[in-house]
């Protein structure tokens, strides 16, 4: 493979972002990773193990971009301040985004893609009134998909729905495998889990299959079931009882409301999401299959995963 075949990979530390990494490995596609430089030495030491090339870079410094786009073919960005508290939106999602796309243009990358979520349509209930609002991690991402589609590079969004391995893990309180679950509202909404495995699939297609260009995909996942029903397709694999905890809507507005006070826009955006995930994220999974054809991961799978794991222990 030359230069110009290499693929590079922002956010190659994170969960889909190392996704990306090892599977584009296993298929034998070159890739290049950017780390921060406060990126742990574990991050650094995972990448050079797979043998894969690492390039120091940040979007908070444009200077250090176009230097790690320089000789690239295809860039895939996952970055995302969202799940980092030290991290901020404004600088990363907004700012950081914009300025990674003018590098890759300026270093003649052919084609972008980049990672996003599906809108979403957040109402406040609580009061007297009903009111529909914003968060800035949506408004940092609407705003950076425009810019992209506005920079005559070849690009594609990807908007997948919420990754089943960090909403039904226990990063999200969501612990069946030691027997608790916290789900935000009643838990009874259906929610259209994606894998990460799966998003990893769409964005190296979507890097180099002509048939992704200047497209917007969203991304759902094979079945709309609550968390709920999660926690009873658990028990029903063999996986034992789970405590389950829910925290009502009202209090995930007041999380909200406070987080926007404080301008706490990490916060803001667990809140706005996780509200979201209460009144429920389900979605079409056509579009994508059709798109790119291939099986999808059911959460079954992901469970039975959980529970073959939890029995080794045993």
């Amino acid at each position: 493979m030359t230069a110009a075949d290499v693929t590079l990979v922002v956010g190659a530390s994170g969960l889909l972002g190392g996704h990306v990494v090892q599977l584009a490995r296993q298929v034998g596609q070159a890739v290049r990773a950017t780390l921060r430089p406060q990126s742990s030495a574990q991050s650094r030491a995972a990448l050079l193990g797979q043998g894969v090339p690492v390039v120091e870079a940040d979007l908070k410094r444009p200077a250090t971009l176009l230097a790690a786009c320089a000789g690239a073919r295809s860039v895939i960005c996952t970055a995302t301040a969202a799940t980092r508290p030290s991290e901020s939106i404004t600088t990363v999602d907004a700012g950081g985004l914009a300025a990674l796309i003018d590098a890759a243009k300026q270093s003649g990358v052919e084609h972008f893609v980049l990672v996003s979520f599906p809108p979403i349509v957040l109402e406040l209930r609580s009061g007297r009134l009903t009111r529909t609002v914003d968060f800035a991690l949506q408004e940092a991402k609407r705003r950076a998909e425009q810019y992209l589609a506005d920079s005559e590079m070849n690009f594609t969004v990807l908007q997948p729905t919420s990754f089943m391995e960090f909403w039904l893990s226990p990063f999200a309180g969501f612990d069946v495998a030691n027997g608790q679950a916290v789900t935000f509202g009643e838990g009874e909404k259906p929610v259209n889990w994606i894998s990460v495995g799966d998003v990893a699939r769409f964005a190296i297609a979507a890097a180099h299959e002509p048939n992704f260009a200047k497209r917007t995909l969203l991304l759902y996942g094979p079945d709309p079931l609550s968390p709920m029903s999660v926690v009873r397709i658990f028990q029903e694999l063999g996986g034992g009882p789970v405590e389950v905890q829910h925290v009502p809507e009202s209090v995930l507005e007041e999380q909200f409301v406070a987080a926007t006070q404080m301008e706490d826009w990490s916060g803001q955006a667990r809140a706005a999401i996780a509200l979201a995930t209460a009144r429920g994220l389900p979605g079409d999974p056509h579009a994508a299959r059709e798109a790119l054809p291939g099986k999808l991961t059911t959460v079954r799978e992901y469970l039975s995963s959980i529970v073959g794991e939890k029995n080794a222990r045993q």
